[in-house]
């Protein structure tokens, strides 16, 4: 089980990289579009980050 807990807490923090990077890159695009799309890809690194810290955490539990 901790395998598991360690795995989803690693897969968390490797999203919450790619969100800091994305972040990160916002600032240097010019053009409206790929600014959307980064915006987007944002939040959904951000969402899968929280759902496999989230997951992590609740499998203490169990």
């Amino acid at each position: 089980m901790i395998y598991v807990q360690s795995f989803f807490f690693i897969m968390s923090f490797l999203f919450f990289c790619l969100f800091i990077n994305t972040l990160l890159s916002l600032a240097k695009t010019k053009m409206y579009p790929p600014k959307n799309l980064l915006k987007q890809r944002a939040f959904i690194y951000i969402g899968i980050a929280f759902f496999f810290f989230i997951t992590a955490w609740l499998l203490r539990y169990v």
